[in-house]
């Protein structure tokens, strides 16, 4: 069951995603709600999200070469984040995209 803290957290969100919106208009933003009728309020299930900085950051100076990672969310919400990362020149880790997700499946 979700505190009234909780619920509160997720109402962040939707200020974190137009605040992204704005600062950064060539990026990939999406949320996946569950609204199981129009009349409801949805429930977040799912959120994907790509700043263009880092695509063009992986454009111009990592290897051709893209990884998969993720981690179990531990607490109240079942999930996983699930990120894709580069590798610069100097054999660091670069993030180019990361999403909240269920669980990892060809859908999500």
């Amino acid at each position: 069951m979700l505190q009234d803290y909780d619920r509160e957290e997720y109402r962040k969100l939707w200020e974190y995603y137009s605040s992204l919106r704005k600062k950064n208009p060539r990026s990939c933003l999406k949320i996946k709600l569950a609204r199981p009728t129009i009349e409801e309020k949805g429930i977040f299930q799912e959120l994907y999200y790509r700043l263009s900085t880092w695509k063009n950051g992986f454009l111009a100076s990592c290897r051709p070469i893209i990884g998969l990672d993720g981690c179990f969310l531990k607490g109240p919400f079942a999930g996983q984040l699930v990120s894709a990362i580069g590798r610069d020149g100097n054999d660091n880790m670069y993030p180019i995209a990361l999403a909240v997700v269920e669980a990892v499946m060809y859908d999500s």
